[in-house]
């Protein structure tokens, strides 16, 4: 497999103790293990990874009212009485990324339909060989439940808090290819400058940089930092939301 290597910096997540993955193939042609920067992606560490994805979901419920709650696009999911925690990003276009987090470790499952190595560009719609590869039992295990949609996946990734750092199982594949990875998380904007400039195009007008900020530096929303990122929506409706909303511990 291989492990997580030497910290760094790069576009998309950014965090304290962000590491660079680089995969391990099998090539068909030579059947020899090969450990190349097939996809050089940095992530944070969880903990610094769920303080990203509680601003997204803050984020998303303050500029997405509760009639429109399924224009949402970064979503802490109710688990219930599971232990488990689990973030949920939809493209809305056929994509999407479940982050899990366990009371030992974090997973990452992500489907990008255009890549190849979706299970459905393979003639018997299987998944492609090495995914799941050495992803530990008990977080294979939930995984199984069918809110992930086990079969959708071109990627893969997990860390265990007992041997830290981001680790991808053995992939078998031809060539260089992209399996969705760094755009997925690309999507989870790890700082207030990148959220606003996806969102002033996303949403197609002025996205106040201070009040993006706020919440980037992890402070709650006012009334005044609600309207002020969504003119149209209602703060005192808002708070309720937030309110009652999951974050991520």
């Amino acid at each position: 497999m291989a492990d997580a290597l030497a910290s760094g910096a790069s576009p998309g997540l950014r965090g304290g103790g962000s590491t660079p993955l680089a995969r391990t193939i099998v090539t068909h042609d030579t059947l020899e293990l090969m450990s190349i920067p097939l996809s050089w992606v940095e992530l944070p560490a969880p903990q610094d990874l769920k303080k990203v994805l509680n601003t997204l979901a803050i984020t998303d419920v303050i500029m997405h009212s509760s009639e429109k709650a399924w224009l949402r696009q970064y979503v802490i999911v109710d688990r219930g009485e599971s232990p488990n925690q689990v973030f949920h990003y939809d493209t809305g276009s056929g994509d999407s990324l479940f982050v899990i987090f366990f009371e030992y470790g974090c997973l990452m499952k992500g489907f990008d339909h255009e890549s190849e190595f979706s299970p459905h560009s393979r003639p018997d719609f299987s998944i492609w060989p090495g995914i799941y590869n050495e992803v530990p039992p008990s977080m294979l295990t939930e995984l199984k439940d069918p809110m992930y949609e086990f079969e959708e996946v071109t990627f893969c990734v997990w860390w265990e808090d007992l041997t830290p750092g981001w680790t991808i199982g053995e992939i078998t594949h031809p060539s260089i290819d992209e399996d969705g990875l760094s755009y997925l998380t690309g999507c989870l904007y790890g700082t207030a400058e990148e959220y606003v400039d996806w969102a002033q195009d996303y949403f197609e007008r002025d996205i106040p940089r201070e009040v993006v900020e706020h919440l980037y530096s992890g402070a709650a929303p006012t009334p005044d930092h609600i309207v002020g990122l969504n003119p149209d929506r209602d703060p005192h409706q808002a708070l309720t939301e937030l309110s009652e909303l999951l974050l991520l511990t």
